[in-house]
């Protein structure tokens, strides 16, 4: 009887053994983290393209969607005290209003809080 739940006890350590192998493997594969987890700020103008990129970015090649262009002074300043560069040469039609810039991770959510600012989003291939 004393073998029969040796192996019993045996068999069940190694099924928790293995399960808790199995656990750590699985959250160190999903350990990784997205803008979403890491960013102070959920807005709707930021697009699940750019808050599903890597938690660590520091920088954002994205396209900025104005209201209106081209840019007054203000927000011009605004977009230079932020630290973000845009390439004025990126504008498909003179009607277009979006843009392309480089934005900083830190700077993406007053980004989103600009009055002039429809939508800040990736293409993702």
């Amino acid at each position: 009887m004393k073998a029969k739940y040796s192996f019993v006890f045996f068999v069940l350590l190694v099924v928790v053994i293995a399960g808790i192998f199995f656990f750590i493997n699985k959250f160190q594969a999903n350990g990784s983290t997205t803008l979403r987890q890491t960013l102070d700020c959920h807005h709707l103008t930021i697009s699940d393209s750019i808050m599903d990129l890597d938690g660590d970015t520091t920088l954002i090649g994205a396209y900025i969607n104005f209201k209106a262009l081209p840019l007054d002074e203000a927000t011009m300043k605004k977009m230079d005290d932020l630290d973000i560069l845009l390439d004025n040469r990126s504008q498909l039609f003179e009607i277009s209003p979006h843009i392309i810039a480089e934005i900083p991770t830190r700077s993406l959510c007053e980004l989103a809080l600009d009055d002039n600012v429809i939508s800040i989003f990736y293409i993702s291939e």
